[in-house]
């Protein structure tokens, strides 16, 4: 009886599925800095498409009703500079979500920073 047990705990650990940072779509928010208003503010998103893709990946970029969009080569970055109303403030209902769309997989990062305050994820 424990060598099934053992099996089917080797399978469910060892995963019937797997999970990977690359991905076709992202949603991200930017959560509020120490100051509310201060010069020298970055919000970005840096992406970038794998060693492996075939070709060049296209990236859209969704944030506050604009749209930015460019096409990067594969195994390099691209990096999106967004407006400052994207960051997050208070503790309100929010609806400044940025949202990445690819079309292959690529990584994504994003910058928070400002003075005396930085934040990635």
């Amino acid at each position: 009886m424990e060598g099934p047990v053992y099996c089917l705990v080797v399978v469910l650990l060892g995963g019937l599925c797997s999970a990977s940072p690359a991905g076709r779509e992202f949603a991200t928010s930017f959560m509020q800095n120490l100051y509310a208003d201060t010069k020298d503010t970055r919000f970005l998103v840096e992406v970038a498409a794998l060693p492996s893709s075939q070709g060049s990946t296209k990236v859209k970029v969704s944030a506050m009703g604009e749209v930015f969009e460019k096409e990067i080569s594969p195994g390099s970055s691209g990096s999106f500079k967004l407006p400052d109303s994207v960051e997050m403030r208070g503790s309100e209902k929010f609806n400044k979500t940025v949202l990445i769309e690819a079309s292959q997989d690529v990584t994504v990062m994003s910058l928070n920073f400002k003075q005396y305050t930085a934040d990635t994820s």
